[in-house]
């Protein structure tokens, strides 16, 4: 008898949505049902079974089946079945996915355009409203570094102390916070971390190096500087 698969493919990701550390067998089933979301999602009529040329990944006696896969979307589950031998499951949790074949077209955002007094004006005003918040934060590196060098090796707190600069120009740049209460966990998550690998080349730190020098940099501030964002820490200390 084949085996019925229940999958939530959220527990398959990573924060990023992206597939995550799986082993050699899991990584194998988790392309094969996100393929599954990916016809399924975008086949029109698909609330009744139908073909949807996948290939079977059961192995039978050492042999790979030569079934093909039918699926159906059943209210918000996926149901799909092997034509040959009866391997069958369902999936949920395949929404808003980067498989998801049902989500609307992203618009393109109009792009404003500024006149060379208008482009001037805009970062006077910039400068005058958030210039404040990324200099202080710039001298807090300073003190940052010092603050790690006490309980780390110079090099680890040159790492983690590298991090705050690019934090402190990411703010300035695509935020309008004008002081560290200010700054929300979206501005420490996948956002900074887009705009760190766009802004930075051959850095040594990894994503989980940065999570844990802002959330060192936020626990500095509030013991040693008395500014406190505790929801930053939170959500840093979650993850």
């Amino acid at each position: 008898m084949s085996p019925t698969w229940i999958t939530d493919i959220q527990h398959f990701l990573d924060p990023n949505g992206e597939i995550g550390e799986l082993t050699p067998p899991t990584l194998h089933r988790a392309l094969f049902w996100t393929e599954i979301i990916k016809v399924v999602t975008k086949t029109k009529n698909n609330n009744k079974p139908f073909d949807t040329s996948i290939r079977c990944i059961r192995r039978l006696k050492n042999k790979r089946c030569d079934g093909t896969i039918w699926a159906e979307l059943f209210g918000e589950t996926i149901r799909w079945v092997c034509d040959k031998c009866d391997n069958n499951g369902s999936l949920t949790g395949w929404q808003g996915t980067q498989w998801d074949q049902t989500k609307p077209a992203k618009t393109t955002k109009q792009q404003k355009l500024y006149s060379p007094e208008e482009f001037i004006e805009y970062f006077d005003d910039k400068e005058e409203k958030q210039g404040a918040l990324r200099d202080d934060l710039l001298q807090l590196q300073v003190e940052y570094i010092k603050h790690l060098q006490k309980a780390l090796s110079p090099y680890t707190a040159q790492l983690y102390g590298s991090v705050i600069p690019i934090f402190a120009h990411y703010l300035f740049l695509e935020t309008n916070v004008q002081s560290i209460e200010e700054i929300t966990k979206r501005m420490v998550g996948r956002e900074f971390i887009r705009h760190w690998k766009n802004k930075t080349i051959g850095a040594e730190q990894n994503e989980q190096d940065i999570k844990t020098a802002l959330l060192e940099f936020f626990w500095f501030l509030k013991k040693e500087k008395g500014i406190t964002n505790d929801r930053i820490i939170n959500v840093l200390c979650a993850r």
